[in-house]
């Protein structure tokens, strides 16, 4: 084994030709060869002002290199998919780089024995679907362009497998779950012979200088009950790892599980909550106001204006139903029941989609941060006034009003507006006809 400054040193060899097989450290992969051949002495030739003498090396140095293969898999929350907060699906993809290039021949499936990209999922976080946790992936590719789309199953080109460990420890034993941590489930997508024969294909055609294709994973979970009524547990990490690929006959690397954000993303969570009340007097909170929660301040913004127009927000169009899967009202004391747990540091935007019985519609888009600091007890809190409507019980308002949604006092005033038309009309048609009776008299 090579000591702190990256050496080993072999003594007392007899004259021989050796293979020489490096164990990679854990983290590393094998820069171009993991093994190789050299003679002892070793032979070499040499040229000095045109003349040639062979030199016999008994004390020869060989300096492989390695690759730090941390950095070879990157994951991220997709945020493709609308995500705002606990009732929503989370999505990550997982890109990963295979540790194999093409040098003096063309690779094949033989070396690119074990390669395989998982998920180290917080079991607790995640809601287990009736298929199991191997359901949360929804697709695998490799590289770009139309063939790039692999196919599910043994006959195919790779498996999935999801497997727990419910022990209070890491897993030390070699196999598909060799360091997977306490509390978590490895998600294994597994490539079959045909798989790897597909991307060793492509990593022969790459050009020189040119980058090589990585392979992608997106999966999508649900996140358990557990986890959302949880008022203490805010943070989900979700690792992400893959066993390093190798020639057939040497022994397979460890795992590479970078411990970077890089590779294993954290979502953390906060509280937000509406204060619902009368504009007239904060002091009456208002009960029955629906509301949505958008990502995407433009469409936020499309929900309103078709709102403003009576499109209802169920309606097959509406631009309402680009909002995430929150959909809460507010209760006695102008509140929603429990404050909602929503995405922590990005920015969110609630839209009130139905008003309280008896006052109009607030027309505005609401933007906020929910801070990681906010608890169930103290959520971050967004005030929502609304206006009265004229005819609301008490019967101390006017007989209409003209709110800006549009609502019956719109209707009522283009009838009146038409009414006086009318009565214009009539009256000039009745004073001419006088005038002519006079001039006739």
């Amino acid at each position: 084994a090579t000591d702190k400054d990256g050496k080993s040193t072999l003594n007392n060899l007899s004259v021989g030709l050796y293979k020489i097989v490096e164990k990679v450290p854990d983290g590393y992969g094998a820069y171009d060869f993991s093994s190789f051949y050299m003679t002892l002495p070793l032979i070499e030739q040499k040229t000095d002002n045109g003349k040639t003498t062979t030199v016999y090396e008994y004390n020869p140095v060989v300096k492989p290199k390695n690759i730090d293969l941390s950095s070879a898999i990157k994951k991220n929350v997709d945020k493709s998919h609308i995500f705002a907060g606990v009732k929503d699906k989370i999505y990550y993809t997982i890109t990963a780089k295979v540790n194999k290039t093409k040098i003096d021949k063309d690779l094949t499936e033989k070396n690119l024995k074990d390669y395989a990209v998982f998920d180290d999922a917080p079991t607790s976080a995640f809601t287990e679907p009736n298929k199991g946790l191997d359901a949360a992936v929804q697709s695998v590719k490799f590289g770009t362009g139309s063939d790039s789309t692999l196919t599910k199953g043994e006959n195919n080109d790779y498996t999935v497998t999801a497997k727990a460990n419910s022990d209070n420890a890491e897993i030390a034993t070699a196999g598909d779950t060799k360091g997977l941590a306490a509390g978590h489930t490895r998600i294994l997508v597994k490539f079959t012979e045909a798989g790897l024969k597909k991307i060793a294909s492509k990593l022969n055609n790459v050009a020189a200088g040119s980058e090589a294709p990585q392979v992608e994973v997106e999966l999508a979970f649900d996140i358990s009950k557990a986890f959302k009524d949880s008022t203490t547990d805010k943070t989900i990490t979700n690792k992400s790892g893959f066993f390093p690929a190798h020639d057939e006959g040497t022994t397979a690397p460890n795992p590479i599980i970078p411990n970077v954000d890089g590779s294993k993303p954290t979502v953390k969570f906060g509280y937000l909550q509406v204060d619902k009340y009368n504009s007239e007097d904060e002091s009456k909170k208002l009960s029955g106001a629906e509301f949505k929660i958008f990502t995407d301040k433009g469409k936020a913004d499309l929900c309103t204006k078709s709102l403003k127009e009576n499109t209802a927000v169920d309606a097959k169009d509406s631009p309402c139903k680009a909002a995430s899967a929150f959909d809460e009202t507010t209760v006695e004391g102008g509140k929603f029941s429990n404050p909602y747990k929503a995405e922590a540091g990005s920015t969110l935007y609630v839209v009130e989609v139905k008003a309280p019985e008896g006052f109009a519609l607030s027309p505005v888009v609401k933007e906020i941060t929910v801070k990681d600091t906010t608890t169930n007890d103290n959520p971050d809190t967004l005030k929502f006034p609304n206006i009265p409507l004229h005819g609301e019980k008490g019967g101390n308002k006017f007989w209409f009003n003209l709110p800006a949604t549009g609502a019956a006092g719109v209707i009522l005033f283009a009838l009146a507006g038409m009414g006086l038309i009318a009565a214009s009309v009539f009256l000039y048609m009745r004073n001419r006809k006088e005038e002519e009776q006079q001039q006739n008299a």
